[in-house]
């Protein structure tokens, strides 16, 4: 039964959803907090005598007996969910260099993602994971059922992805094989489709929006999927086919059967002779002319339940799954077959198969179902018809037509549902309409399903006859038409009216397009037939459901989204009615979540979302501002002058954190990357060869993009011989615990990669009389207001007096308030918000490269009459990146401000501040920034006892608990009860949450960092890894040597390594301190299951 709630919406869906829906008998639910486990359903109409009936009984309505006792949890699947998580936090072990930067490239990297519009679903995000964990950590691990295939099941929900999902597994396959030596999987990809109509949508052809590379708005682009250090080498070959239509043999239309020649007919000599050559055939050879050449190759079945789909043989020929088998196994004999993935939204057997109907495939990896789909936003919220009287009856609209015979009694039962869901969709039409032509998406569009071809042409008379907007004109060209009826042979169809309709129906809502002008589809049947419209809002469903397949498959139809900017935006910040709706009538639910039909209580159709654009009236706003993507550096004195190789850090080879196999990064253009042991590397990596790596590294670091051309850096010599010079006399060999270290050990990346870092920052520093920082231009050099790409936003607007755009996207209140300062600051001239403009400026964060999208560019006039170009960020949460965010901005004004691009600054506003500063009648944004600036004048730390009134009023708001590290260990990490010492004020940290306190550092073990008897902020129960970061610790083993307990405050690192079984384990956790006079705590494999991650460190409140 479908379950009603007042929220359908409560996952995020970049995140693994952490909540959902438990269905309970009588049509109510109950919100659990964990994940839905995966799960399927036992019981099918087919599989039970009397139909529905028989599964329900005939007195239930509309399946309200249908339980969590009718399901079955897929334990491999969980389990494998389990591992794969693990894996992930603990930093991908066990993959390759080119696998791991990948995997960072995509999903490490969610706040730049997002400023950009190009961030990835966790569905998609857990699928590639666990295809990649299969192959390469579980070493191409089989499933059940497959034979000697390497094949892998995925189920996404429709709406979800599959196709950008599809361009991650090209990326990953094609780069491994170009990155890998010896990889096993394949630069080729055929990916197989059920008809031309998903041809079409997952190709790109002729759009140019697909899979293949060459389109102009391939995928692969569209989502920033391949790294800029890949690209040169990133030539995948995709095709994409039809499968029924693969040849599996050479067999022309004229040639004679062989069963002619029994029959004792006279046949000529060269007849004969050319059956004769054609028995002799290799019938493997015409796979091989369509894979043109191929020695490898990775299939990727879409819509993959259609291979065990209905029977729709002709008479003579084999079922599909038959065929489907026969394909592969010709595959595999033409060419190395390295890998088979399987995409359905519903993989499980159909009736065509040999296997009972509903059975899940046996090689499933990866569930990400429907009902997680609607509880994250991926899809349309289901909306159910108003509870009224006539409402109940429209849930289920089979029993009223399923008895009728003639035309009359059809319509006479149904007229009324009818009349009903037309008036609906009227209401969403007409606001369509009103709204301005220039902010219009495609209208909305009526879907109607029907049982049978008869009933459906007597419903098409019937709409097209009695409803004013759907009658269609009296023209035979049919792409003028606003109701067409459809059938499955539509899409496949090639010439004739069926190709027209096919285009029509490929094109719905498209402007200049056959199907611009399509208001309603009257469809037979059309359950699995890949094809999905995004502006679909009503569905009315004239046929029966005899089980939940054939529900999620039809209203599937129905489901996409047209715009998912909202997804971008926390739950709690979406305005009421941001989401999107279908309305369904007909169609019972098994555990969907649904709302009731009603109005939103804000915004109307074609109101949100918003386009945003650069307005022309508004042209004196225009910003421009360089594209600066590196730094060279300007060298006009020696580098040997200026570098004091004496003075740099040393570089300490600890044996302890060097691997005994070492993987050997590729250079460019270069072998892939190989394998060696730590006493190969020895023997083939002297310190000369790691001296002219470093100098080119250091030489490509220092002379990015066009530098090199320009002369402007230090020549590749003078590397050459700062590298010579360090690495001879910086570089220490340590021996610890017999274990001896090296010199030519810092050629391994790991402590070549800290080299570089010593150079690279002396070099940068070496002194303003000797070194200038030298902007390298992007592509284009300039980023302009003028060139802004329009966009849908469903976020909060200011209204942008002094801003190019329209409207100003904002994605808080905050940001709101900011613009509305800037729209009357005295000083200032214009400004921009910086949402998909492209402005950002790198930081470092555990080694790695990050961009930063500051929120706001600013131009204003000083006193003196001189431009000032400003970035501007706002913050009501301070998070652990945010200090490193600061300095790189800081320092990034710095470094513009001494070149041609004018004076640059960085203004942070956090939310307390600012609204403080407006108060007090801040008037320019000079004076905003001097008011930021200067501390407050009383304490910003200040203890609130447990009774003060404020505690309840402010807990969690302004105030966190103080506990000891020892209480808030048990706290958060056993759950004991424990009372605070105190209440804290913590305004400064920005927004709070319950899983946040505070505790008092002991010791001097985390200076400069964290100072002895500092108020230290942690959030508990931290997600994600903790590799590098400062975290609370609780364990049981060697008392820390400073706090003489077992409660610390360290940077966490671990090791891992693989185990026998193809999975990982940490081989060693070292708690580092960050003050050198002290000694990391170090503990073993065996120790593992002591350690405790209690929470995560955020900041430190200091007293003034």
């Amino acid at each position: 039964m479908a379950y009603v709630v007042d929220r359908v919406v409560i996952c995020d869906a970049f995140q693994a959803p952490d909540k959902h829906y438990q269905l309970l008998p009588g049509g109510k639910s109950k919100l659990v907090l964990e994940r839905r486990p995966s799960v399927r359903f036992l019981a099918s109409a087919k599989d039970v005598k009397g139909g529905i009936a028989g599964v329900v009984g005939k007195e239930a309505g509309l399946f309200e007996d249908m339980l969590a006792s009718d399901e079955q949890k897929n334990d491999f699947v969980n389990q494998l969910r389990d591992e794969v998580r693990g894996w992930r936090e603990a930093g991908y072990p066990g993959t390759a260099l080119v696998t791991r930067r990948l995997l960072e490239w995509w999903f490490e990297r969610a706040e730049e993602r997002r400023a950009i519009g190009q961030r990835f679903f966790f569905c998609q995000q857990e699928a590639i994971e666990t295809v990649i964990y299969l192959y390469e950590v579980q070493k191409r691990r089989k499933m059940p059922e497959t034979g000697d295939l390497v094949r892998y099941a995925l189920k996404l929900a429709t709406g979800t992805g599959k196709t950008v999902l599809m361009a991650l597994l090209v990326t990953w396959a094609t780069l491994h094989k170009r990155k890998v030596s010896g990889s096993s999987l394949s630069a080729n990809f055929l990916v197989l489709v059920p008809n031309l109509t998903v041809r079409d949508r997952v190709s790109g052809v002729p759009r140019g929006d697909g899979l293949s590379p060459s389109g102009e708005h391939n995928l692969y682009d569209a989502f920033d999927v391949v790294p800029p250090e890949y690209r040169d080498e990133f030539h995948p070959n995709v095709v994409v086919r039809n499968w029924q239509r693969i040849p599996l043999e050479g067999k022309r239309d004229d040639w004679i059967p062989e069963e002619v020649v029994e029959e004792g007919r006279f046949i000529p000599a060269a007849v004969l002779r050319a059956m004769r050559r054609r028995a002799q055939q290799d019938p493997n050879a015409v796979i091989r002319r369509m894979l043109g050449g191929w020695r490898d190759l990775i299939v990727i079945n879409d819509e993959a339940h259609h291979v065990y789909g209905e029977k729709r043989t002709k008479k003579g020929e084999d079922p599909g799954y038959i065929k489907w088998s026969r394909i592969l196994e010709r595959l595999s004999k033409a060419a190395k077959l390295s890998l088979v993935v399987d995409l359905s939204a519903t993989p499980w057997y159909g009736s065509g198969s040999p296997k009972p109907e509903g059975t899940l495939f046996e090689w499933l990896v990866s569930d990400f179902p429907v009902y997680d789909a609607f509880e994250s936003g991926l899809v349309k919220v289901v909306r159910l018809p108003d509870p009224d009287e006539k409402g109940h009856i429209y849930l289920n609209l089979w029993d009223l037509v399923k008895e009728a015979k003639t035309k009359e009694e059809y319509i006479r039962a149904c007229k009324g549902a009818i009349a009903s869901i037309y008036s609906s969709w009227r209401k969403d039409f007409d606001e369509w309409g009103a709204t301005l032509e220039f902010a219009r998406g495609p209208s909305p569009v009526l879907l109607c399903v029907a049982d049978n071809a008869t009933r459906a042409a007597w419903l098409f008379e019937h709409l097209t006859r009695e409803y004013e907007l759907l009658r269609n004109p009296d023209d035979e060209d049919r792409k003028r038409w606003v109701t067409i009826q459809v059938d499955s042979k539509v899409f496949d169809a090639d010439k004739g009216n069926e190709s027209v309709l096919r285009e029509m129906i490929n094109t719905v809502g498209r402007r200049g397009r056959a199907g611009e002008h399509v208001r309603c589809i009257v469809s037979v049947n059309m359950l699995s037939e890949g094809w999905d419209v995004q502006s679909v809002s009503h569905i009315l469903g004239l046929r029966a459901f005899g089980s939940p397949l054939l529900t999620e498959q039809i209203i599937g139809r129905g489901l996409r989204r047209t715009n998912y900017d909202v997804l971008n935006q926390p739950l709690e910040e979406r305005p009421e009615g941001s989401e999107e709706t279908v309305d369904a009538f007909g169609i019972p639910f098994v555990g969907f979540p649904v709302e009731k039909r009603k109005r939103p209580k804000s915004g109307e159709w074609g109101q949100k979302p918003v386009w945003i654009e650069p307005d022309a009236k508004k042209a004196k706003f225009r910003v421009r501002v360089p594209n600066v993507r590196s730094w060279a550096v300007g060298v006009v004195q020696s580098l040997a002058d200026l570098v004091r190789v004496e003075e740099l850090p040393e570089v300490r080879l600890n044996p302890k954190e060097t691997p005994p196999d070492v993987h050997v990064r590729p250079v460019v253009g270069g072998q892939p990357e190989a394998i060696m042991t730590l006493e190969e590397f020895r023997r083939e990596w002297p310190l000369l060869k790691t001296a002219f790596f470093t100098a080119e590294e250091l030489f490509e670091a220092t002379n990015p993009g066009a530098a090199a051309d320009l002369g402007i850096g230090p020549t590749f010599d003078e590397l050459l011989d700062l590298s010579r010079r360090f690495l001879d006399s910086r570089v220490r060999a340590l021996e610890v615990d017999g274990q001896k270290s090296d010199p030519r050990d810092v050629g391994i990346y790991y402590w070549r990669r800290q080299a570089l870092d010593v150079l690279e920052n002396a070099i940068r520093g070496a002194g303003l009389s000797g070194v200038e920082p030298v902007p390298i231009l992007g592509n284009p050099d300039w980023l302009d207001s003028v060139s802004l790409r329009r966009f849908q936003w469903t976020g909060v607007l200011a209204e942008g007096k002094r801003c190019h755009t329209n409207k100003v996207p904002c994605h808080t209140d905050l940001e709101k308030q900011f613009a509305e300062f800037l729209d009357r600051a005295s000083d200032v001239i214009r400004y921009f918000k910086n949402e998909r403009f492209g402005f950002s400026v790198t930081y470092y964060e555990s080694n790695r490269p990050r961009q930063y999208y500051p929120d706001f560019i600013v131009v204003a006039r000083e006193a003196d009459g001189r431009e000032v170009m400003w970035l501007a960020e706002t913050k009501g949460e301070i998070r652990p990146n945010t200090a490193l965010k600061f300095e790189a901005a800081t320092l990034w004004c710095e470094k513009m401000s001494r070149t041609a691009y004018g004076h640059w600054r960085y203004l942070f506003v956090p939310q307390r501040k600012f609204e403080a500063s407006i108060v007090a009648g801040v008037k320019s944004l000079a004076d905003l920034a001097a008011s930021l600036v200067v501390p407050r004048p009383e304490p910003q730390l200040r203890l609130i006892s447990l009774e003060d009134a404020r505690v309840k009023r402010e807990a969690f708001k302004s105030l966190l608990p103080l506990y000891s590290l020892k209480a808030a260990a048990g706290y958060f990490g056993s759950g004991e009860a424990v009372e605070p010492e105190a209440w804290v004020e913590a305004d400064t940290m920005g927004r709070l949450d319950e899983q946040m306190f505070v505790a008092r550092a002991v010791g001097r073990s985390m200076e400069p960092k964290i100072r002895d008897g500092d108020y230290c902020v942690f959030r508990g129960k931290p997600e994600g890894s903790r590799q590098g970061k400062i975290v609370l610790v609780q364990y049981r083993g060697p008392a820390d040597p400073e706090t003489g307990g077992a409660y610390t405050v360290k940077r966490y690192s671990s090791r891992i390594v693989a185990d026998p079984e193809g999975g990982w384990r940490h081989a060693e956790i070292t708690l580092s301190p960050l003050n050198p006079d002290f000694k990391p705590i170090t503990l073993t494999p065996e120790s593992e299951g002591d350690v405790k991650v209690v929470a995560e460190w955020v900041g430190v409140l200091r007293r003034v």
